[in-house]
């Protein structure tokens, strides 16, 4: 059998295996678990998962191709039974026992959010779940994190195991219309290759300043990376280019792709825009590292390559990368608080021994044992059969947790309902009048008194938004036009003076947009604005540039009223509340000085100016203390953001900082 043959087989045990390519799972998956764990360790760790989807982009597309060449035919039925057997036991099986300890383990009020993930992850559509959400992977504290959400990769490699093969049959479909040779639709496959890399390449570039989840996330954006594995697959394994047989390739291959991807690990944080352009770093080490892997020169090290523990990661790579997630994020509030490096040490070996009893005992037996010897349809039915179960199973558990929250005493006398706090927003955040803080847009809408002469705007992020409905009562009452002017994570700027460190160009723009609105509109009578302190404390010079958009419009003869931020709750409120039901006040307030942190700049840079109110509401959130919940009424939906229940409240204290004027 020619080597270009069994290149790309890597059945554990049953077939060829690469050592090389064993090593690159090794790498890979070493560099994610060592980023979650220890982030200071391997900044740019996350690019683990883009050295997979090389791989997988290699392997897969190596093996639908050879079928192709010898039976002129795309065997369906086989290539996703292979995969499921390949894939889904011990993933099914680690979402529902992440379910099950999630509910044991979890706050109701924390449990309760997450199952919806668990569901999307038995169903692989995790990552446009997690685009849905806006998620930002590289922006994300621990303690809030979902223990299913690694499973977006997962779910981005399924569906890219479902699309693959209808590509390679229209390849062959076209090949065998025109009677091309296997050399000419080996070409063929490669050109098609490269529109996707091309395509998808430049729409991760785009997306990534636009709308960083969708880019990060989605199926499209990360299409490059798997058609860049199938590219070597094709083009260097068919011999459609004149390339060393692989013992003799130079082993500078191998050094400047293992340079890359090192580097890549070891240079990129959080702070680098990815995936963008960047993402091209450790997917050409990859491809180059699989393309120079089995080079025999001396400087290609293969004993190291050989390693037996090298070749151990590498071999429950798979089950490692579905393991240690759920672990790291479960065992810390199992605990009680963060674990330190000790014992995250402790949690990473445990995560190896049961990824290993897994491959031992879940993954290689149901991949190579009685089900691989019952027929494709059969294997395929028992496929929806298991995802079905997992699916009740999953939504059974999220019910338990809601409904045990419903009958609980907090839920009986707080309102709203605990296990409705999440959902208690501004009517004004379920339409499309805001912008939200990944969209490049510019938007303005009218409520209130239309027919008002007395033009008063809402001005700021979604912190102003929250307080629009005793404003919109106002408005009503007092016969105000009310215009609302909103970006998420985004406060109101002068144009000339925008902070340089704005990291999102969206804002910029929409600032743009402000600025040309304000011009070319009468200005308003009142503009009440509010922003959050945890955007606006990260910006350089923020107070001199609010100051000024300020300072202009009140030369126009706008008056302002600036709100004061509210103060912050600590992170857990929810759980603490659910957990001290008769004894939140105690158990689960912050100091002032806590709560108020960070400071809100806005407000500070334009006390004292003429036309200018400070609505401060602090006296109205803390006395000694800030507590979470305030007469009955659950304060906070979030870590920052009020519910809709306690801000409906706030008119009366609206009421006394508005000028008389406006009260007629």
């Amino acid at each position: 059998m020619p080597k270009s043959r069994q290149v790309g087989s890597n059945r554990s045990g049953h077939g060829a295996i690469r050592p090389d390519i064993q090593a690159l799972r090794a790498l890979a998956i070493l560099s994610v678990a060592i980023y979650h764990f220890w982030p200071h360790a391997a900044p740019g760790g996350f690019v683990g998962v883009d050295i997979f989807f090389v791989i997988s982009g290699y392997l897969i597309t190596g093996q639908l191709w050879r079928q192709v060449q010898n039976d002129n035919k795309v065997k369906f039925a086989q290539f996703w039974a292979r995969r499921a057997r390949r894939l889904l036991p011990v993933s099914l099986l680690v979402i529902v026992v992440t379910a099950f300890a999630s509910l044991a383990i979890m706050p109701y009020t924390r449990s309760m959010l997450i199952f919806e993930e668990g569901s999307a992850s038995a169903a692989y559509w995790q990552n446009w779940l997690m685009i849905f959400k806006s998620t930002d992977y590289l922006q994300q504290n621990i303690g809030s994190l979902s223990p299913f959400q690694h499973f977006w990769s997962l779910s981005v490699e399924e569906q890219y195991y479902i699309f693959w093969p209808f590509l390679v049959w229209l390849v062959l479909w076209a090949s065998l219309k025109f009677r091309t040779t296997l050399r000419t639709r080996s070409f063929i496959a490669a050109g098609l290759l490269v529109i996707i890399i091309g395509l998808s390449l430049w729409g991760s570039i785009l997306l990534t300043d636009i709308d960083s989840p969708l880019a990060y996330f989605s199926t499209f954006t990360r299409a490059w990376e798997f058609a860049g594995g199938a590219l070597i697959a094709i083009v260097i394994d068919q011999g459609l280019v004149k390339v060393a047989n692989p013992e003799n390739r130079h082993w500078f291959w191998f050094a400047a792709g293992t340079v890359l991807m090192l580097s890549s690990i070891m240079l990129f944080d959080h702070n680098t825009p990815f995936p963008s352009f960047w993402a091209a770093v450790p997917t050409l080490g990859a491809m180059l590292a699989i393309y120079g892997g089995q080079s025999t020169h001396r400087f290609v090290p293969r004993q190291a390559l050989g390693w037996a523990p090298v070749q151990f990661f590498g071999d429950i790579s798979y089950s490692l990368y579905l393991w240690h997630w759920p672990m790291l994020v479960l065992v810390p509030i199992w605990y009680g608080k963060d674990i330190g490096n000790f014992w995250s040490l402790v949690v990473l070996v445990a995560a190896v021994g049961v990824a290993y009893l897994s491959k031992r005992f879940v993954e290689d037996p149901v991949r190579f044992g009685w089900l691989s010897r019952r027929s494709n349809g059969a294997q395929i039915a028992l496929t929806f059969v298991a995802i079905t179960a997992v699916l009740i199973t999953n939504s059974s558990i999220g019910y338990r947790a809601t409904d045990a929250l419903k009958h609980s005493f907090a839920s009986q006398v707080f309102k709203p309902a605990l296990a409705d706090v999440p959902k208690d927003v501004s009517l004004i955040d379920q339409n499309s009048c805001s912008v939200a803080k990944a969209e490049d847009a510019f938007r303005v809408c009218d409520f209130g008194d239309l027919k008002a002469t007395t033009r008063v705007a809402l001005l700021g992020d979604s912190h102003m938004r929250q307080y629009f409905a005793p404003l919109e009562v106002m408005a009503q009452a007092h016969h105000w036009r009310l215009t609302l002017i909103s970006k998420s994570a985004c406060p109101p700027l002068s144009e000339s003076l925008i902070p340089k460190n704005v990291a999102d160009k969206t804002c910029v723009t929409w600032q743009q947009g402000l600025a040309s609105y304000l011009k070319n509109h009468k200005a308003f009578d009142l503009i009440f604005e509010s922003s959050s302190s945890l955007v606006s404390a990260k910006l350089e010079h923020v107070q001199k540039s609010f100051a000024a958009l300020v300072t202009s419009q009140i030369a126009r003869g706008s008056k302002w009223v600036v709100i004061r931020d509210n103060p912050k709750p600590r992170s857990t409120f929810l759980a603490c509340i659910e957990a001290h039901q008769h004894s939140v006040a105690k158990s689960c307030s912050v100091s002032r000085g806590w709560g108020l942190e960070p400071f809100d700049r806005l407000s500070l840079a334009v006390q004292g100016l003429p036309g200018v109110t400070i609505a401060d509401f602090t006296r109205i959130y803390c006395q000694l203390s800030c507590s979470p919940v305030i007469n009955n009424i659950i304060v906070y939906r979030d870590h920052s953001h009020l519910t809709n229940t306690f801000a409906s409240t706030l008119r009366p204290a609206f009421e006394a900082v508005v000028p008389k004027e406006f009260l007629q």
